[in-house]
């Protein structure tokens, strides 16, 4: 059985894998900044954490377990 809120989730969090390695990268190659609250509280990864919560909480017919395992993945 397919479930859009979980395929959601699923790209979410490889779009967010991806994009973790770029990021790594970068700041591998400089001083780690004195405010990372871009990152934290305002990237795009952690949109995309919000996005996968606030789904897995909306729909009623996503596996609960999974979704907690994907936003915990953030």
């Amino acid at each position: 059985m397919e479930n859009a809120t979980v395929k959601l989730g699923v790209a979410n969090h490889v779009q967010a894998m991806s994009m973790q390695a770029a990021l790594l990268k970068t700041m591998g190659s400089f001083r780690k900044p004195a405010n990372m609250d871009w990152y934290v509280q305002n990237g795009k990864i952690a949109s995309m954490m919000r996005e996968t919560e606030d789904a897995g909480k909306k729909d009623r017919k996503s596996p609960m377990d999974v979704m907690k395992v994907l936003t915990d993945a953030f």
